[in-house]
């Protein structure tokens, strides 16, 4: 009969869960936060929890990875994330939670900032010996795409992102860009 002995809340949208020898490597979207320097973090995360003691379940990292998780893949120790970012400056918002008794402050109330356009983001999180941490991150200019990962190399095809005029009609992408990395 199934029993619950632990937990770790996260919060956002789960995306995947690697797990070995009692590590949990967790890939969560839309997750609000704070980064190191306190300034507000809307983003995706990969969090490494210790579950090794169900009971007493212990966050050993984050590493925070810019745009919303679409897809990823392991290499080894390494998770290798590919995220869609829509170039959205997300702030602080004041005065909504003020009134519910706290002068708190509300994470990510909209956009503060405008756009910088959409990007995919190709991350790489080193999550070996009970770490969690970023390694290096790439960022293309476009959207969406798909990506396939091998011990020493990632290809990644995306849309081209055409410049769009203030006020003109949409334009859509009429071009794929494949790019290669090389990761040995």
């Amino acid at each position: 009969k199934p029993r619950l002995l632990g937990r770790s809340a996260i919060y956002g949208n789960p995306v995947d869960m690697i797990v070995n020898q009692g590590i949990a490597t967790v890939v969560v979207g839309d997750w609000y936060g704070k980064n190191d320097d306190g300034t507000p973090f809307h983003g995706s995360i990969v969090r490494g929890l210790d579950a090794t003691d169900p009971a007493h379940i212990k966050v050993i990292g984050d590493a925070k990875l810019g745009g919303w998780v679409q897809d990823d893949r392991v290499v080894g120790n390494v998770l290798y994330a590919v995220s869609e970012d829509y170039g959205w400056d997300y702030g602080w918002g004041y005065g909504v939670a003020e009134g519910l008794g706290g002068g708190g402050i509300a994470i990510g109330v909209g956009v503060s900032g405008g756009s910088n356009g959409p990007s995919v983001i190709v991350s790489s999180v080193d999550f070996s010996g009970g770490q969690v941490k970023p390694v290096a991150s790439h960022t293309y200019a476009g959207y969406g795409g798909v990506f396939n990962v091998t011990p020493s190399a990632i290809m990644l095809a995306h849309p081209e992102a055409p410049p769009q005029i203030d006020g003109g009609p949409y334009v859509s992408p009429s071009k794929t860009d494949l790019q290669y990395l090389d990761i040995s």
